[in-house]
């Protein structure tokens, strides 16, 4: 099988510190398909080694590659201004896994900014083409945020919520469907 190429500091970003409790909220993406709607991908990454899991992504040139099989703890858009700073957007679609669960193949480069809370939020990027996949929070030690538009399959990402709206640009179209919340997503 080809390759697959996918092209895609503020507290307010902290996915983490949306409550652990709620991520039992979660539900399965399309129900009444067999193993919960989701298909397994087998894909081969650029090291040869053939991959099947849940969840496969990673950056532009394909250097930094990632997969996980467990389903994410949240997923929700962040309209906070750090957000659309470091993605040129008007958002990031963040998924957080536990980290132990998500296998990377390639190193990332970290960028550490402080939050509002005066914990880090660091961004994990291609050394090499520069794209953005990953975020840990020095709140939230062991849990790892994914960039959605990494994913080789996008349309396994199903948002539960937009967050830091307050913060949105006025050009942002948020889908009316999913709750709204001013601030972070906890509380």
């Amino acid at each position: 099988m080809s390759h697959i190429h996918s092209l895609p500091r503020h507290d307010a970003c902290s996915l983490l510190s949306y409550s652990l409790a709620a991520s039992t909220a979660i539900t399965s993406r399309h129900s009444g398909q067999a193993n919960g709607g989701f298909n397994a991908i087998p894909i081969s990454n650029p090291y040869g080694d053939e991959m099947t899991s849940k969840y496969t992504g990673q950056c532009l040139c394909g250097e930094v590659y990632y997969s996980v099989d467990v389903e994410p703890l949240f997923a929700g858009n962040c309209h906070c201004k750090d957000c659309q700073r470091s993605s040129g957007s008007a958002y990031i679609p963040a998924m957080l896994f536990p980290e132990q669960n998500v296998e990377v193949s390639g190193k990332a480069k970290y960028f550490e900014t402080t939050a509002d809370s005066g914990k880090t939020h660091s961004r994990g990027f291609c050394p090499n083409c520069g794209a953005q996949l990953f975020a840990k929070f020095g709140g939230f030690p062991g849990m790892l945020g994914i960039k959605a538009g990494t994913l080789n399959d996008t349309s396994l990402y199903v948002p539960k919520l937009d967050f830091h709206v307050a913060s949105a640009a006025a050009w942002d179209f948020m889908d009316p469907r999913l709750p709204k919340k001013q601030g972070p997503a906890q509380g």
